[in-house]
């Protein structure tokens, strides 16, 4: 799916690159793919993830990717921000920004970074085991990412841009649905 800037972000910060992601269930893990085409030299902290990876908090005040799921028949969410210097973190949330908390039943992450000339590429793996969701079980996603330039400028995108300012939490987003397999 191709995530799209925020009006007039990437033109604002003279970015000429598609960004795509995809999210799908393998048995209980959670994969998702982020692929930038183009001059990804010039963004943020875009490298090869090391072997390493670590919490961190407020990876979305810079290059950022994330995605969103909230089962369909609920208010509640989770919240996965990804950086490709290794560091992550899964928070959950009661409804839209609505108590933030660090979800610590998922204590690691799989993060690998791809890089050719033209391309980047981060595909990420959350065992979500410990949740005991049942299989069938049917979500409501979104993907997004922030992505800041070597000269600091930023650029938000998104599936769907509902909203007269940058907000990937609230409801409208979450349009990408799919189910657990069993």
């Amino acid at each position: 799916m191709i995530l799209h800037p925020f009006i007039g972000s990437a033109d604002l910060i003279g970015l000429n690159f598609t960004l795509s992601a995809d999210l799908r269930w393998t048995g209980n893990i959670l994969k998702a793919d982020f692929i930038l085409k183009g001059p990804w030299q010039n963004v943020r902290h875009l490298k090869a993830c090391p072997a390493a990876h670590k919490r961190a908090h407020h990876l979305w005040k810079t290059t950022c990717f994330e995605w969103f799921l909230k089962p369909l028949s609920s208010e509640a969410y989770w919240e996965a921000n990804f950086s490709s210097d290794g560091q992550w973190n899964l928070y959950f949330l009661d409804g839209y920004r609505k108590n933030l908390i660090e979800e610590t039943r998922v204590s690691t992450v799989q993060l690998q970074c791809e890089i050719t000339d033209d391309q980047w590429r981060m595909h990420t793996e959350v065992d979500l085991t410990s949740f005991n969701l049942s299989p069938g079980t049917r979500f409501l996603s979104h993907l997004s990412a922030v992505i800041e330039t070597v000269d600091s400028k930023k650029s938000f995108w998104s599936l769907t841009h509902t909203q007269p300012q940058p907000d990937f939490h609230h409801p409208d987003h979450f349009s990408l649905e799919i189910q657990k397999e069993s």
